[in-house]
């Protein structure tokens, strides 16, 4: 399993909203990442997600609510948002990856896709022993989505960018050959008109 492939069929519907989901993501506006999670809402609908996607979501997600807690939401809420998002981001990487009769461990399948050991620590303490710490989880979090920024967003960005190239050419190559067929059909209009002409005659 590796985060560096795209489906063949995926849920945006063009490289440029795929895109717009990636820059308003990693950008400090939140009126930017509020639309980025609304659009991968509406992909939700549209079909499966990549796990990458999802916990960029859910990641970017619980940092907003943080950001913007007024006191209603507790230290220890936020602490169980931080760790369950983790949680089930280094799991959904973990189960991708668990394949043949025996069960690997999650260490070793993490490992095997570059995930940093620490992350994987984290989620063991949360899902095992002590919450860590508000402040840790913050760290993790940021640490998790620059991880997730480079081994996936950043890896498909030259993927989409080849795409977009590759769709215009096709559309410009579809446009000559539509343009080149009408052109013969209206000679062949013509030579028939004359054809039909000459025989009045």
């Amino acid at each position: 399993y590796t985060l560096g492939s795209l489906p063949k069929l995926v849920p945006w519907a063009t490289p440029e909203e795929w895109t717009a989901v990636y820059n308003g993501f990693f950008n400090e506006d939140e009126r930017s990442r509020r639309t980025a999670l609304d659009m991968v809402s509406a992909w939700r609908s549209r079909g499966k997600l990549q796990l990458a996607v999802e916990a960029t979501a859910a990641l970017v997600s619980v940092k907003m609510t943080d950001a913007a807690n007024d006191g209603r939401t507790s230290t220890l809420e936020l602490r169980h948002s931080y760790a369950m998002a983790l949680a089930r981001f280094v799991n959904g990487i973990a189960d991708k990856g668990q394949q043949g009769e025996f069960a690997r461990s999650v260490a070793s399948l993490t490992e095997s896709v570059g995930l940093p050991p620490w992350l994987v620590d984290v989620r063991h303490d949360a899902t095992h022993n002590a919450l860590p710490s508000l402040c840790v989880l913050r760290l993790v979090t940021t640490r998790s989505l620059a991880w997730l920024r480079h081994r996936y967003w950043q890896a498909h960005l030259s993927n989409v960018k080849a795409t977009q190239l590759g769709v215009w050419r096709g559309l410009r190559q579809y446009k000559k050959v539509q343009l080149r067929c009408m052109a013969r059909l209206r000679e062949e209009r013509t030579r028939q008109r004359r054809q039909e002409g000459e025989l009045r005659r």
